[in-house]
């Protein structure tokens, strides 16, 4: 037989046992904040009709869309977002109770460049709002990603906001055309990754230097949120539509102070536009302070208009997605994870002599609620069996001599990386779950 190279796609990766137990402890602890505010899971299937993505992302996604024919000749396509999937159940299953609050975590795939926290299969941790168009929405959303964050251990981090409105009010406001409005949003979303000169130079290469000099003006307005949202105010005083984002701006705003969420946090920030192109008022990105290199961990907006791509009337929809993948990236390099001991808590071990005795008695643990597991390595020699416990760092072992069960008499052993200096106990048959209980406090 012919050997294969055992090998990964680039962008794609395997967890193994230590780093899938962080990960679900992550998304475990993100899921309890999700549920907390009253939202449900759902579940979407990895192939859509590739028309029903198709369109809703722009032209730079739909070149990273993974789309093919099946078997039937379908033209389909993997998944590229959470929200789309869900804007499309939301039109399939019209009785579904309004406003419908749902989180869904899986995978989704770009054919991407793979980078720092970035890969070409990924997990998003999503949650959305159907059928409320309330700034009150809008803040939950906020209010969301900083409990979630707070849920991690993550202390220092901003949660940047803008609303497209405001950009679209800019614009106006600068006599921009609108064929050139999502360059120039594209241009301001990527604003933090290319120079001040090149900046300027990519928007004199698509406007005119008054219309650059509007647009620079506005993306360098800086300050407090107050102060940001009095020179919106100046700027938008005769346009209804900059001013509609501005006020929603100010009401998120407000909905935070009143929910007493720590608003040193909570910026507004111009820059942000978000380049998809299904977003329509409130945008937020999430920046770690102490590892800005991994981009916006928890992102989204408000995209008012995508289900009515599905039925024609539009549906008012907001929600964050936290990029699972990045964020864990991110909380690795700032040894921010925890060391998770939810794996084994008990080996019993086997011997030749009485295997029979080590079964009854892992099934015994098992039914009062102990994670235990039998030793199956064929090597009757306690210390190869301990080795292997150590190795696992399983806390306790029960240790079955067949001389010593027919007595009644079990070993239970704590271990440690000496594991030959460890506290041990002998106790009867009767003793044995309380025993092991005392161990693993």
């Amino acid at each position: 037989m012919d050997k294969i190279n055992p090998r990964l796609l680039q962008g794609f990766r395997d967890f193994l046992p230590e780093k899938k137990r962080q990960r679900d402890w992550m998304i475990n602890q993100v899921k309890s904040v999700y549920e907390s505010f009253g939202f449900s899971p759902l579940e979407t299937p990895v192939l859509e009709f590739s028309d029903i993505l198709l369109g809703k992302y722009g032209e730079e996604a739909k070149r990273l869309m993974y789309r093919f024919k099946d078997q039937g000749e379908r033209d389909v396509s993997m998944r590229y977002d959470l929200t789309v999937p869900f804007a499309r159940v939301i039109a399939q299953y019209p009785e579904l109770v309004k406003p419908f609050k749902r989180y869904q975590v899986a995978p989704v795939w770009r054919a991407d460049s793979p980078q720092a926290g970035r890969y070409r299969e990924f997990y998003q941790f999503d949650v959305d709002v159907a059928g409320s168009s309330s700034t009150l929405a809008d803040s939950e959303m906020v209010n969301l990603i900083s409990t979630s964050m707070q849920s991690l251990g993550i202390a220092k981090f901003n949660i940047r906001i803008n609303n497209r409105k405001v950009l679209n009010g800019l614009i106006e406001w600068a006599k921009i055309d609108k064929d050139d409005s999502t360059k120039v949003f594209q241009l301001i979303d990527k604003i933090e990754k290319i120079s001040a000169e090149d900046f300027e130079k990519s928007l004199l290469d698509i406007l005119s230097a008054s219309q650059t000099e509007k647009i620079l003006e506005f993306v360098k307005t800086k300050g407090i949120n107050s102060q940001i949202i009095a020179k919106l105010k100046e700027i938008f005083v005769d346009n209804s539509i900059g001013l509609e984002g501005t006020e929603e701006l100010e009401e998120t705003v407000n909905y935070l102070q009143a929910a007493e969420v720590d608003m040193d946090i909570i910026k507004i920030d111009l820059s942000i536009a978000r380049g998809l192109d299904y977003y329509t008022g409130i945008v937020y990105e999430t920046i770690l302070l102490d590892a800005p290199e991994f981009g916006s961990v928890f992102s989204g907006g408000r995209y008012d208009e995508l289900i009515g791509y599905f039925i024609g009337t539009n549906v008012p929809a907001v929600g964050v997605s936290l990029g699972v993948d990045r964020l864990f990236a991110a909380m690795e390099k700032l040894e921010l994870l925890p060391k998770v001991t939810d794996g084994t808590q008990v080996l019993v071990t086997v011997f030749e002599e009485n295997p029979t005795d080590s079964v009854k008695i892992a099934q015994i643990l098992r039914e009062n609620n102990i994670k235990t597991e039998i030793y199956l390595g064929g090597k009757s020699a306690l210390g190869p069996q301990l080795t292997y416990a150590n190795k696992l760092a399983v806390p306790v072992c029960v240790i079955t001599f067949a001389d010593q069960v027919a007595k009644d008499i079990y070993t239970v052993k704590k271990m440690t990386e000496k594991f030959g200096e460890n506290e041990q106990i002998e106790t009867n048959f009767d003793g044995l779950i309380d025993t092991v209980k005392k161990m693993l406090e």
